[in-house]
């Protein structure tokens, strides 16, 4: 029977990441799965309640007579800091494994994904073109991250694809310090949790 793994993710820059991420893991596993990935792209948290269940059933359609094993990854600070966020997490996650999916899980970046951006903070300076001596803004990811781009006289849109952004990311770098937050995509796909983190 056929393995997929899909990612369901907030938007552009966040597929380009996972993308980058998954590859990095590939290589590390001398460029082989078990499995099919895919991601899709909700454009915003909000549409997960919504749109979750349409875009399984298109993966299901894909690989018909296939095991899915979905992750749902979100920012979580919308949700910490919100009285009443946009989705129900659980609720999405009981839908899915009620429709069809064989496992799903949770991958949060905290707070933010722009935060795990930050953890190559020499990266996103060179991607910017800012000295390397200049120093990091208060505040939290994107928080930050705007300011930097603003800097740099450009714009930081959440979600929105930045063309050359991730590619300046030492993804190893990154990859090291988020360990707890990946190590369940890492095991469903095959690689050592060890080789990732250093440690088991």
């Amino acid at each position: 029977m056929t393995k997929v793994v899909v990612l369901f993710v907030e938007g552009d820059t966040e597929v380009e990441f996972y993308k980058a991420l998954v590859t990095n893991l590939r290589k590390m596993n001398r460029d082989s799965f078990a499995c099919y990935i895919e991601y899709k792209n909700m454009r915003g948290v909000g549409n997960y309640k919504k749109d979750a269940l349409k875009r399984l059933n298109d993966i299901k359609k894909k690989y018909s007579n296939s095991e899915i094993f979905v992750f749902l990854c979100y920012d979580t600070d919308v949700f910490e800091f919100s009285k009443k966020p946009p989705v129900n997490m659980k609720e999405v996650k009981k839908d899915l494994l009620n429709n069809g999916a064989k496992k799903v899980e949770f991958i949060k970046a905290s707070k933010s994904i722009e935060d795990w951006f930050l953890l190559d903070f020499e990266g996103v300076l060179k991607h910017l073109r800012l000295p390397k001596q200049t120093p990091r803004e208060h505040g939290v990811g994107q928080e930050v991250l705007k300011k930097l781009f603003k800097k740099s006289k450009r714009i930081y849109i959440k979600g929105k694809k930045t063309e050359g952004f991730i590619e300046c990311l030492d993804i190893d770098k990154i990859k090291k310090q988020i360990c707890p937050y990946i190590r369940p995509l890492c095991e469903q796909i095959g690689v050592n949790c060890k080789n990732v983190c250093g440690k088991k």
